[in-house]
């Protein structure tokens, strides 16, 4: 059956600890959809935690917490919940009536030894896109067990994808005479931080500042565990931020107030005619996330030496995919 009207393009995932790879699927699964020359509608799917820990271990955010994040995403136009770990075939495509399917080069398989994805790539409705290199949610639970530290490994953060992640200038909600400036480290990007940015954005057109990794280790007390661009690729693709100052400076001054016409700040500041908010008590935050690790750091360990032996498989047989 032909379809008109928006193409509406589905992309399932974990998202747990949910970081730019995450981002950047989404934001391909749009692109891809409007190489079509149409209208697009992304669907995201968030398999559910009980799915997700008989397959490769527990998770860190609940099913609530990762949809959150996802939900925010500029690229996102609808979210499913609760979505088992199996083969994602047809029947559910005509159901949530998705044109087609879209996921990384990475193959993934479920229990049986079958691929999620056999079913809808043999009748034409999946798209392989990019997956991004160097980052997932088992190279950062590594760094938090303290595998590899954030600075020396990640995604790359060229600006080519600056770009595709931010809004489109044309769309852009500015407002030049009501900047709201928020700042903070923004490490391992949670529901939590979605709370707080959506609550800044009711009063006004937000800038986020997104701390440089040594003003990040100051205000955390130790090393962030995403790296600066990781952080700054976390926040950016949040459809209520505006813009992101990428090492933003500890204090907010009088220069950098007129520099971006600031009226209100969320946080410290001594400038004189601007308006102070407290930022928002958010529900989760990354010292409740790095503790639910350590509480259960044996989990952890057992669910990583099962999934990193998965991705160096994928990587050293891995070849150049375009990205969307």
């Amino acid at each position: 059956t032909i379809r008109t009207g928006a193409l509406r393009v589905f992309i399932n995932g974990c998202f747990d600890l949910v970081h730019a790879g995450h981002f950047n699927a989404i934001r391909q699964a749009q692109q891809v959809g409007a190489s079509c020359g149409r209208p697009v509608h992304v669907v995201v799917g968030v398999h559910s935690s009980a799915a997700i820990l008989l397959r490769k271990g527990p998770t860190t955010m609940t099913d609530l917490e990762r949809g959150i994040v996802v939900a925010g995403a500029r690229w996102t136009s609808e979210l499913v919940t609760d979505l088992p770990y199996i083969e994602l075939g047809v029947d559910l495509l005509d159901t949530l009536q998705a044109d087609f399917i879209v996921h990384g080069d990475d193959v993934v398989v479920v229990a049986g030894g079958a691929g999620m994805f056999d079913e809808a790539r043999d009748a034409q409705r999946l798209k392989v896109v990019k997956r991004t290199e160097g980052l997932s949610t088992t190279t950062l639970l590594n760094r938090m067990l303290g595998g590899q530290s954030g600075h020396l490994c990640g995604m790359l953060a060229t600006t080519q994808r600056l770009l595709d992640f931010g809004p489109d200038p044309s769309q852009r909600p500015r407002n030049p005479d009501n900047v709201v400036y928020l700042a903070g480290d923004w490490d391992l990007f949670n529901a939590g931080h979605v709370e707080v940015l959506w609550h800044a954005a009711q009063f006004g057109t937000l800038v986020v500042g997104v701390f440089d990794d040594i003003v990040a280790e100051e205000v955390l007390g130790e090393v962030p565990i995403y790296a600066l661009m990781e952080r700054v690729m976390c926040v950016l693709p949040m459809r209520c931020v505006a813009d992101v100052i990428i090492g933003a400076p500890k204090l907010v001054t009088t220069e950098f107030v007129a520099a971006l016409n600031i009226r209100t700040v969320f946080g410290h500041c001594d400038v004189d005619g601007v308006r102070i908010e407290p930022p928002r008590v958010p529900s989760l935050t990354r010292q409740i996330l790095v503790q639910r690790v350590r509480d259960s750091r044996g989990e952890y360990v057992v669910r990583n030496e099962t999934c990193i032996a998965k991705e160096q498989s994928y990587v050293s047989n891995k070849s150049f995919v375009e990205e969307s």
